[in-house]
């Protein structure tokens, strides 16, 4: 392998490394925002999907509202907007109650733990 190309690759390799860092064991992403949202495992994603969709500090909003919540509360993972999309289209009351569009409703002030998730079980 030329010495050229192996270059290019380490050079994409630190581009997309870039954004991440380790902090006790834990992954976190640095955001457009430049603070660090903690990136969840598939086991959180989906807590975190109920809490912030359907539950109390829900409201049953529309995809694009329930992933700004997400990463506004500080967390992150790659398919984070397909997936709320997917989760929303789902959901039963969702879909009869109609969709919540209003942005100043979804302004909640949401205060999370520093450690939610403690041994796989979600605390609030």
């Amino acid at each position: 392998m030329p010495k050229t190309l192996n270059l290019v690759y380490k050079h994409k390799l630190n581009r997309k490394v870039e954004p991440f860092t380790l902090k006790e064991w834990i992954m976190y992403r640095v955001g457009q925002d430049n603070k660090m949202h903690r990136c969840l495992t598939t086991f959180e994603t989906h807590i975190v999907l109920k809490e912030l969709h359907e539950w109390v500090i829900g409201g049953h909003f529309v995809a694009n509202i329930t992933a700004k919540k997400i990463i506004d509360v500080g967390y992150w993972w790659p398919t984070l907007f397909k997936e709320t999309h997917d989760f929303c289209r789902s959901c039963d009351s969702y879909q009869k109650i109609g969709r919540l569009k209003t942005k100043s409703l979804a302004k909640f002030v949401i205060t999370f733990p520093e450690e939610p998730f403690i041994n796989g079980v979600y605390i609030l």
